[in-house]
């Protein structure tokens, strides 16, 4: 038994349920802001770094070049991933999300690597000019700028619960340490460490590979389903035990969506309870679930019958279309056998418990309605692999 009855998939938009609706577009508006901060810096820091002569200055240019192109990406995702499921996307596209924090980081890598090459060969040539005031107040005006849009986006990404947001975050960080280095840089060479504009380009480019790789490891891990932490799965273990009904969690797996968590439980429950009961429970473990860990959004779970049939016994055992033909045929020739308005079985311990439900009028008297359930567990005895009939009149 399963729950919810469709594929479990995240909710529609980002946390839809708990944020402000003008919250939930505050993700568009600080990467669109951004976008256009990226361009007129990048303009700012490569004339002042052309003029400026501090190659760690155009370093930082393209760095702010690269934000820009970063941001559109980002702009699409976020408005990619907020659709819900559609045909072709069952699950929805939260993973769109995911895919562009990979290209996101892939694309801070490869810049970091033609950075550091450049710097490199940069190193290996003859001293030119000696860099200004021009280039120190650029690289202090994006200093400021960066870090600035840094902790704006970083605050709406924690609130909306968005690992691209984040990713885009750290990219604004990114650059401002890169404007710090550059500014050291620049500073060093006016003091006469010419070697030193060099060093800051490769260190700003090691700095753009090293978060590059951290935003991809985390969606390598993620299409590679792998699940939470064992500190997170207890948690979620512990909730789902909170519920009173559930005797036990047998398993429980999860995986990353975006920014949701997907959870597949198997709860072990009474035996004997019905089937509107055990959907019941694990409605309770959902709801438990996705109030107790806010990026929970998709929980399937598994009911199971508390005791240790092992699968390929419980397979064994003849299915009800058989099971009732037979009951009804050994009990046919019985009072009110013909009559028989309810079959319950219960498949327990390697053999199956049966209950029918009988008109009262079948017997005129008590002592007629024990004498009649004698008659009827005698009857059904001679059914195969069915080792005790329950009956109850009505």
């Amino acid at each position: 038994m399963s729950t919810p009855d469709n594929p479990p998939t995240p909710r529609d938009s980002a946390s839809a349920d708990r944020l402000r609706p003008e919250d939930r577009h505050g993700g568009q508006r600080i990467t669109f802001f951004g976008a256009l901060a990226n361009v007129a810096l990048a303009l700012i820091k490569l004339l002042a770094g052309i003029f400026g002569h501090s190659y760690a200055l155009v370093a930082d240019a393209i760095h702010s070049f690269a934000d820009t192109a970063s941001d559109v990406i980002v702009l699409l995702a976020l408005r990619i991933s907020g659709r819900g499921p559609d045909e072709n996307h069952p699950y929805g596209h939260a993973r769109f999300e995911t895919l562009a924090t990979a290209g996101l980081g892939l694309s801070l890598v490869v810049l970091g690597l033609f950075m550091a090459v450049n710097a490199l060969e940069r190193s290996t040539q003859p001293a030119g000019p000696t860099p200004g005031a021009l280039a120190l107040s650029a690289a202090l005006l994006s200093l400021t700028v960066k870090e600035g849009l840094y902790h704006l986006t970083i605050r709406i990404a924690r609130r909306e619960g968005s690992a691209l947001l984040k990713a885009n975050a750290w990219h604004h960080r990114s650059d401002a340490l890169s404007s710090v280095v550059a500014f050291a840089g620049i500073l060093g060479t006016i003091a006469g460490f010419t070697m030193l504009d060099a060093v800051a380009a490769a260190v700003i480019a090691v700095m753009l590979m090293k978060i590059g790789w951290d935003c991809i490891w985390p969606s390598v891990k993620e299409f590679t389903d792998t699940g939470l932490d064992t500190k997170e799965v207890a948690k979620l273990e512990r909730l789902v035990d909170g519920v009173f009904e559930v005797e036990r969690v047998s398993s429980l797996r999860t995986r990353h969506f975006g920014r949701y968590v997907l959870v597949d439980v198997d709860i072990r429950v009474n035996p004997r309870c019905s089937v509107s009961e055990g959907h019941r429970i694990a409605e309770a473990v959902r709801e438990r679930l996705e109030a107790g860990v806010h990026n929970v959004s998709g929980v399937t779970v598994h009911v199971e019958p508390d005791e240790d049939t092992a699968h390929s016994t419980l397979t064994s055992l003849p299915t009800r279309e058989a099971l009732e033909r037979d009951i009804r045929a050994a009990l046919s020739d019985l009072p009110g056998g013909e009559r028989i308005e309810n079959l319950t079985l219960h498949y327990i311990d390697d053999a199956v418990d049966a209950e029918v439900v009988v008109p009262i009028d079948t017997a005129e008297t008590l002592c007629g309605l024990e004498r009649l359930k004698e008659r009827y567990a005698a009857a059904a005895s001679r059914v195969g692999m069915l080792r005790r009939l329950d009956v109850k009149f009505r």
